[in-house]
């Protein structure tokens, strides 16, 4: 795939998704050629988003519980973003 070819996916949680990778809409793992292992942990990262998410709420659980998730959010992305190299970048914007 050429550079200018290259697409962008980011990897964000939003109510109701059922994946939290978007790349002109909401995208999934298996379409995208990730390890099942990696495509489970990043279901279970955005279940725990799903189960604790409020609209207008400041955190999800508490600012300590927010912290962990956030960071597990970035490590996995770091995981997505190499499981990707060469075919697509990868963003994390998460709050």
């Amino acid at each position: 795939m050429a550079a200018e070819e290259r697409r962008t996916i980011d990897m964000s949680c939003d109510y109701g998704a059922d994946w939290p990778l978007w790349a002109d809409g909401m995208t999934d793992g298996e379409s995208l050629g990730l390890s099942p292992a990696l495509a489970q942990k990043i279901l279970a990262w955005n279940d725990y988003y799903l189960a604790h998410a409020r609209p207008n709420q400041s955190w999800l659980v508490s600012k300590e519980s927010d912290v962990r998730w956030l960071e597990e959010g970035r490590r996995l992305s770091e995981h997505f973003r190499a499981e990707l190299r060469g075919v697509a970048d990868v963003t994390y914007s998460q709050r």
